[in-house]
């Protein structure tokens, strides 16, 4: 049985270390793009979340769901605004290459 929680452990425990959540605080929106039904955005900071793969500036959302549905017509609003904003930014989920926006507030 410990053979096997070790085991476990090696494989379960550096994935989980390798996942973070990262902030971005008065960040512009440069760029959004649709790939399908993924909405990206890309940004004027860089970020902390870049085990999906990407460069640090840019954040996905699935926008075939709730919350991603909402997220982006109001992340639209906010660049067409000019608007800074608020994200918390997590690589734990991936939508492809980019990591994935749990939340966000504008400025």
């Amino acid at each position: 049985m410990r053979k096997y929680l070790l085991m476990l452990s090696l494989v379960v425990f550096p994935i989980l270390s390798q996942a973070g959540v990262s902030q971005v605080s008065g960040a512009k929106v440069k760029n959004i793009e649709f790939y399908g039904n993924q909405f990206t955005i890309t940004l004027d900071q860089v970020h902390s979340s870049k085990s999906c793969g990407h460069s640090g500036n840019v954040v996905a959302i699935d926008t075939s769901k709730e919350p991603g549905k909402t997220h982006y017509s109001a992340l639209l609003a906010i660049w067409m605004a000019g608007k800074s904003v608020n994200m918390t930014i997590t690589d734990a989920t991936c939508s492809g290459d980019r990591p994935t926006l749990l939340n966000w507030s504008a400025n």
